[in-house]
């Protein structure tokens, strides 16, 4: 059997060479990402067998450990944080007597923590927003989950809404996956029914400003150690991607990877054929540009983040930015007459 660090390696290599093919960038991600997936499925693999190990046991119900942020889209680069929750059993929000023990409670908080230190030593840094399964936040049973949710969609608040978009993402990777189809598809419903919510996502979006100016000048950051530079993250790629996610939640799509939800948008009449390649076009420059950056930061054994310098592009790539990013505006713009 492999070790992390061997499987480690491949992803950093095949990164690397996927980078520099000639490829569509759309099969770089695909084949990035399953060296990705197979790697966090060692990582709960030996999480699991360490469980044993210490006297723990195997798991005594059935578990889903999944993916949310890039990786559950599908959209991993090169050196992304941990971004992941946890399900276990099978019990229904009806039912709340039945809520699990505190020892089964305990049992995976333990093996989440395990988890996360598995990822970590593989390459993964744990999430500095704590989204990640040890987070009791994003670690419960299914009865849980489905209060966790339900009590969100009733709150609305800013940090709720935060949650829900990003639970929309999840993508299981280990375990039993019916639980996370079954909560998935749960999960939903209820955002699809619920207009107002829907509403406030829009209201939510407009809060990541698309950074360009009145004249289309792109804005840099001024203070601080990336100052002068321009956040890739921030500065168009979250915007399209939550954009798209909302586009989706609305119209009962569950698809996770962003391309597939484009894909689901146009067949099901929503996007006309010019917004659709538009769309793709504009997302396949964005990921893209994180490859090649990300790809270049690891080459030069720098930490990986996502500032760039774009004063160094060239005309014709700063003209093609910037014009994804008046689309961008447009389209967030028209989210609000959307839903």
């Amino acid at each position: 059997m492999s070790t992390l660090e061997d499987v480690k390696r491949s992803v950093e290599e095949e990164a690397v060479k996927l980078a520099g093919s000639s490829l569509p960038v759309f099969e770089k991600y695909r084949m990035l990402n399953l060296l990705h997936d197979r790697l966090c499925r060692e990582a709960v693999q030996r999480a699991e067998e360490w469980m044993v190990a210490q006297g723990f046991g195997a798991p005594r119900e059935p578990y889903c450990w999944f993916e949310l942020g890039s990786g559950g889209r599908g959209e991993r680069t090169i050196g992304n944080d941990q971004d992941h929750g946890l399900m276990y059993g099978d019990m229904d929000v009806t039912q709340p007597e039945l809520m699990h023990t505190s020892s089964h409670q305990e049992y995976f908080a333990l093996f989440s923590q395990r988890i996360s230190y598995e990822l970590e030593q593989a390459g993964y840094p744990l999430c500095s927003g704590n989204v990640m399964a040890s987070n009791r936040r994003w670690r419960h049973d299914m009865a849980e989950w489905q209060q966790t949710i339900l009590s969100w969609i009733e709150s609305q608040g800013i940090d709720e809404i935060r949650y829900l978009l990003m639970l929309s993402d999840m993508r299981a990777i280990y375990g039993d996956r019916m639980l996370c189809y079954r909560l998935k598809a749960w999960m939903h419903r209820r955002l699809y029914e619920n207009k107002k919510l829907q509403h406030r996502f829009a209201q939510h979006s407009l809060l990541h400003d698309i950074p360009l100016g009145l004249f289309r000048n792109l804005r840099y950051e001024r203070w601080g150690e990336h100052a002068g530079e321009y956040d890739l993250k921030e500065g168009g790629y979250y915007q399209l991607v939550n954009t798209v996610r909302i586009l989706a939640i609305a119209h009962h799509i569950e698809a996770t990877e962003t391309k597939e939800r484009l894909s689901e948008l146009y067949r099901s009449g929503v996007l006309s054929v010019s917004d659709y390649e538009r769309w793709l076009d504009a997302l396949a420059c964005m990921l893209n540009v994180r490859l090649q950056h990300h790809v270049r930061l690891h080459e030069e054994g720098k930490a990986q983040h996502n500032y760039i310098d774009a004063r160094n592009w060239g005309r014709e790539r700063l003209k093609e930015w910037k014009d994804i990013l008046s689309f961008l505006k447009r389209q967030q713009k028209r989210l609000r007459q959307i839903v």
